[in-house]
């Protein structure tokens, strides 16, 4: 059916619209065809209309979308739907084959031949740029949503960082301070226990004195391991025996209801560090593992070698560099921790046991125990899910053969000349008092530049050589190179609170016999002086 000439002039405005837009009788017959439409299709008005829509749009020919057009016809009300649209049905408009979205809305108008009758305007918006553009929009909003929150992350991170870093320097500093009073007090107790002569009660008073400042010295040890005070002397470390040895210690000391399982499937199992320092990191997170099974459970030891990239290292504690890690997983199936608690567990002092059951310092230990042997730790764990400590070791070349361990001799007396060099007056008259205990004569100097002035004159005579790292004006290193100037055979010996160093190193590899911690236990101290003497060496 062609629509009348009064109904022609009446939809020419239809031609205006940048919409395409055709109408319908309640036959589905075309009676307009707009130029926008002849534009996309290039299917000209003279040759559509009078045919059946669904001839030329399939979609007109589906029953449900001529039961829409027919709800127009019935009601009088618009309905608007989307489609989408293939080039095959306008070959001239869309030749890439893409498909294109139509919103597509069918409005009645009145059939100016019969009153009460409608034709239906259907009119078709290309939104497919519209919708590409939100897509667009929605994919940059949610690119810039992870940015901000990456964002947010580094700096809490950073946050994190920063504040463990300054609780590192606090504890540091307390600890290398405190170790110089330990000292004095382990020393001297140590001489007046020998004094005593076998006074039970009174024996007993000293024994119960250096227990205790043995066990602050542990604390102490712990404070400088979280602030990574200086390196620990270095060699090749089997994590697989460290396991083993962890595990021996474990079974005789947990509660028996809890299981160990080991799963070592790391093929390569060689790092470097401290076998000493490392094994008691280790055992922290075991003890607090224990702790959270308090009535049983089960507690596993798995290993894997894996490759760490940029990626992952950026998000780790520490400074760890991407390559190959020996990583180590300690799980148990105990009471695990909530958010909160995981983002204190390694800061010192921090503890959820009772008052008298715990120092917060194991943890915290741990985590600078771990990245001052350039690695990482992770903590995975929900409430009643139990924990997961990952630690990352890097992997290290071939090991070479272990050198076993002294067994530790009683006290061991010598004789010879010592200098001691200490700007600590405690630490100074107690090595010297602990020296003349054991046979040698001492002469005491409070810096380095009145060491260097007494051995000017005194060279032929001095032995041995012992220099605190750390002093105003000249610090031991500096100390051993003037001496050095004067007699190229000294021998001397690093002595600190710190942990080992780089400069430590450094001086040991210029002719330095070596390093002592503070504070001296006698018999160590005593064969380590008696050793450097006689022979030159440890």
């Amino acid at each position: 059916m062609n629509a009348s000439g009064s109904d022609r002039n009446d939809l020419d405005i239809l031609d205006f619209m940048p919409e395409g837009a055709f109408v319908l009788d309640e036959e589905f017959c075309v009676v307009f065809w707009n130029q926008c439409l002849e534009q996309w299709t290039g299917i000209q008005r003279e040759t559509i209309l009078g045919t059946d829509i669904g001839i030329t749009f399939n979609h007109f020919s589906e029953q449900k979308y001529r039961n829409r057009i027919n709800y127009v016809f019935r009601t009088g009300s618009s309905v608007v739907f989307s489609f989408q649209l293939h080039s095959s049905l306008i070959p001239c408009q869309l030749p890439d084959g893409r498909e294109r979205i139509q919103n597509t809305r069918i409005t009645p108008i009145p059939n100016g031949k019969e009153k009460g009758r409608f034709h239906a305007l259907v009119t078709i918006q290309d939104v497919t740029d519209l919708n590409q553009s939100i897509q667009k929009y929605k994919l940059a909003r949610k690119h810039l949503n992870d940015e901000i929150q990456e964002r947010k992350r580094m700096e809490e991170r950073m946050r994190q960082t920063e504040k463990m870093q300054a609780l590192g320097q606090l504890a540091g500093g307390v600890a290398h301070d405190f170790n110089n009073q330990l000292g004095g007090i382990i020393g001297y107790t140590e001489m007046l226990e020998r004094k005593l002569h076998g006074d039970i009660k009174l024996t007993r008073y000293t024994g119960m004195i250096l227990k205790a400042s043995r066990r602050a010295a542990d604390l102490t040890r712990q404070l400088l391991a979280f602030a990574r005070k200086g390196k620990y002397q270095s060699k090749p470390v089997n994590l697989h025996e460290l396991v083993f040895e962890i595990v021996s210690l474990l079974e005789h000391s947990i509660d028996k209801r809890i299981r160990i399982d080991q799963q070592l499937e790391a093929n390569y199992c060689i790092t470097v560090g401290d076998p000493t320092q490392l094994q008691s990191a280790l055992l922290n997170i075991c003890l607090n593992a224990r702790d959270a099974m308090p009535h049983g459970g089960v507690l596993s030891f798995t290993t894997m070698n894996v490759t760490l990239d940029a990626t992952f290292c950026k998000n780790c504690d520490g400074d760890p560099k991407p390559g190959p890690y020996i990583r180590l997983d300690i799980t148990d199936t105990g009471i695990g921790m909530n958010t909160e608690i995981q983002a204190h567990v390694f800061e010192p002092f921090f503890t959820t046991k009772d008052v008298g059951q715990g120092t917060g310092l194991g943890l915290a230990g741990t985590y600078g125990c771990i990245q001052n042997h350039n690695g990482t730790i992770k903590l995975q764990s929900k409430p009643g899910e139990g924990s997961t400590f990952s630690v990352y070791l890097p992997m290290h070349g071939v090991p070479e053969t272990p050198i076993p361990a002294d067994k530790p001799n009683n006290r061991q007396v010598g004789s010879g000349h010592v200098l001691v060099i200490d700007d600590e007056e405690v630490v100074r008259l107690l090595a010297c008092d602990m020296l003349e205990d054991l046979g040698y004569t001492t002469h005491a100097c409070s810096d380095g530049d009145e060491a260097v002035e007494y051995f000017s004159m005194n060279a032929d005579k001095v032995d041995l050589v012992l220099a605190d790292m750390i002093m105003p004006h000249l610090s031991g290193p500096d100390t051993y190179h003037a001496l050095k100037n004067i007699r190229n055979d000294v021998k001397l010996i690093l002595v600190s609170g710190h942990t080992f160093s780089d400069a430590a190193q450094k001086t040991i590899d210029a002719g330095a016999l070596g390093f002592i911690n503070k504070p001296y236990e006698m018999s160590t101290f005593s064969k380590i002086v008696a050793n450097s003497i006689q022979h030159g060496k440890f």
